[in-house]
């Protein structure tokens, strides 16, 4: 999808999309034959964590550390299944909405 569409999917301007690129909260998209830049769907929830982020009253700054964190932690690590503790569930944790991977 090309930055308008995203745009338009995530409620925010082109230009603002670049400034998230530029800050580091989003990866260089690909670009297509004719040098426009190509998004994949799977960003929008990204774009989705950093609005919420923001809107929480974070900074880009700790928006960036969080996703930073988030890519370095393996997917299966984030849940609670195979726990041994004693207050250990199955269940995804309680705020696992906020959480951009979701």
């Amino acid at each position: 999808m090309h930055i308008g569409e995203l745009g338009f999917a995530a409620g925010l301007p082109a230009q603002t999309i670049r400034f998230y690129e530029r800050k580091g909260l989003l990866p260089a998209p690909g670009r297509g034959t004719n040098g426009y830049r190509v998004y994949d769907a799977s960003i929008l929830p990204r774009l989705q964590f950093i609005r919420g982020g923001q809107g929480a009253g974070l900074t880009l700054a700790e928006i960036a550390t969080i996703l930073e964190l988030r890519a370095k932690v393996p997917p299966h690590a984030l849940t609670s299944q195979n726990c041994s503790q004693p207050n250990c569930s199955t269940s995804k944790p309680a705020n696992a909405s906020l959480l951009p991977w979701n």
